[in-house]
């Protein structure tokens, strides 16, 4: 989260498309890190990375996998 912050800026109301978000690291890093304005958008060709994402780090309802 660091490099995100402080070398792409990122902010708590940002969007974020995660392309290859495999079982979702990411996610699950933002799922705290994003606020009500923010967003993720995660997708990946495995299909079975995705249903496992989606059950274990879809906390919020801004997050899409």
């Amino acid at each position: 989260m660091r490099y995100f912050v402080e070398l792409g800026g990122l902010h708590p109301n940002h969007r974020v498309l995660d392309a290859g978000c495999g079982i979702g690291i990411m996610a699950a890093r933002l799922s705290s890190f994003l606020n009500a304005q923010g967003s993720y958008d995660g997708f990946d060709i495995v299909r079975a990375g995705i249903r496992w994402a989606g059950a274990h780090h879809a906390a919020l309802p801004e997050f899409s996998l």
